[in-house]
């Protein structure tokens, strides 16, 4: 048992908090459902209030708390219509962002591979002397100094372009 005042006040913020909890439970059920069960509130030894939908026993001294209905159950209606609009809404935007980022993911993997495969294209190149091409009737052919350095210069941009 808790007798300072931060104790006290602890506690009031939890009997506050269940009193929050059974109005949430009132707006968030729908209209009849939470209205036809019965809510009780009691005081324990210790004079902390309770509520719950059963008293805690017999002998105790819980009070049949009445909820009241109409005008605030069509208000709450509107207001869990608006709030599964929000939600929907909400859940869009996350599934967008998703999308997005596995798109962007896929993106980066692809270029990943890109400057990869460039890089080592690049490297191969680099190692061979000579480089050589089929010609249309099927030969090979020895490309010249100049045939060479362009080859270079393609496979270099290659992996300047795809390795940003």
């Amino acid at each position: 048992m808790l007798h300072s005042a931060s104790g006290r006040a602890r506690l009031s913020k939890v009997a506050v908090l269940r009193m929050a909890l059974v109005m949430a439970l009132q707006f968030s059920l729908p209209h009849g459902q939470l209205s036809a069960a019965e809510i009780y509130k009691w005081k324990d030894r210790d004079g902390h209030l309770h509520f719950g939908d059963k008293p805690p026993d017999a002998a105790s001294n819980a009070q049949s708390v009445t909820i009241r209905s109409g005008p605030a159950a069509a208000a709450n209606e509107v207001r869990q219509e608006r709030l599964r609009q929000i939600l929907d809404s909400y859940t869009k935007d996350r599934q967008a962002r998703e999308a997005s980022h596995a798109a962007a993911l896929a993106a980066a993997e692809r270029r990943a591979q890109a400057c990869a495969r460039a890089q080592a294209r690049k490297s191969q190149a680099e190692r061979i002397n000579v480089l050589y091409e089929r010609s249309a009737d099927g030969q090979r052919r020895a490309l010249n100094a100049a045939e060479y350095r362009a080859v270079m210069d393609k496979a270099r941009q290659a992996v300047a372009d795809s390795c940003d």
